[in-house]
């Protein structure tokens, strides 16, 4: 049962949807293969923190893709630090190395 919870987690969330400034809502991309362990959509700033077995320039490229072009990048103790301006909102994207996986977090205001 709980292998069917976090099947259905992973396909359903492709895109947490929060509230922001009055109605508007704004998306926070999520990975194909995203196994969200820790997610905060209920004040600024939003927050969701998942593994992934895509690589760092496949990360790279699907939020590109997501957010548009990066506006500023980077490492410190072997983590990459994307910064995306997209609308009115300030996305941040760290990816780690965590194992056989990688850890992104990602982060919008």
């Amino acid at each position: 049962m709980k292998n069917l919870a976090s099947t259905l987690a992973i396909l359903t969330s492709l895109y947490v949807h929060c509230a922001f400034a009055q109605g508007t809502t704004i998306e926070l991309p999520l990975m194909e293969d995203a196994r969200v362990f820790y997610q905060d959509t209920a004040k600024l700033p939003y927050v969701a923190n998942f593994y992934t077995r895509s690589s760092q320039q496949e990360i790279v490229a699907f939020y590109r893709d997501s957010l548009g072009e990066v506006t500023s990048q980077e490492t410190k103790r072997g983590r990459l630090t994307l910064h995306f301006a997209n609308a009115d909102v300030q996305y941040r994207v760290v990816i780690s190395q965590q194992n056989n996986m990688r850890q992104v977090d990602i982060i919008a205001q």
